[in-house]
């Protein structure tokens, strides 16, 4: 009797473990052996458990809020960290802003997490007064007329900055 067989024959007497298979080259590299054996308890479906130990509890402070199945951005930021449609929409923004620069799509991802965050900084690339590498607003920003390439890309406070 075949092993496929043994193992669907629920009329067998014994339930314990046959001998082991051989492996059939070197038991390093093929390294398989395998045994049949029934069941004890057959394969009956189970009853499903509402409520595992391991599930987490909904917490009682966040409101639940029905999304509608065919929002595009259901499964976006604040849900995942995958960007929804006006962060993308800022992004290539500001892609075209800081175009010819060789960082632009790194700085456009870093304004990303700094607008999640709600942090108030901005660098000067995001600036209006900025023309190349030197501030026209230098002396309300307080700071050179020459910006280094390290600082326009800084997240600062800065009370010369406007935006564009």
């Amino acid at each position: 009797m075949s092993w496929l067989k043994r193992l669907k024959n629920q009329n067998v007497q014994a339930t314990y473990a046959t001998k082991p298979t051989k492996p059939c080259g070197s038991p390093m590299r093929d390294g398989f052996v395998g045994f049949v054996a029934h069941m004890p308890g057959g394969l009956e479906r189970n009853e499903i458990i509402e409520n595992a130990a391991n599930d987490v509890p909904a917490s009682p402070c966040v409101a639940s809020v029905e999304i509608p199945i065919s929002h595009a951005d259901r499964w976006c930021w604040p849900n995942s960290p995958a960007m929804n449609t006006a962060e993308i929409d800022t992004f290539y923004r500001r892609i075209d802003r800081f175009w010819g620069r060789p960082d632009a799509e790194r700085l456009a991802d870093r304004l990303v997490i700094r607008d999640r965050e709600v942090d108030d900084r901005v660098m000067c690339v995001e600036c209006r007064y900025l023309s190349g590498k030197s501030c026209q607003n230098w002396k309300r920003a307080e700071v050179t007329p020459q910006i280094p390439w390290e600082m326009q890309t800084t997240l600062q406070r800065c009370p010369g900055f406007s935006g564009v």
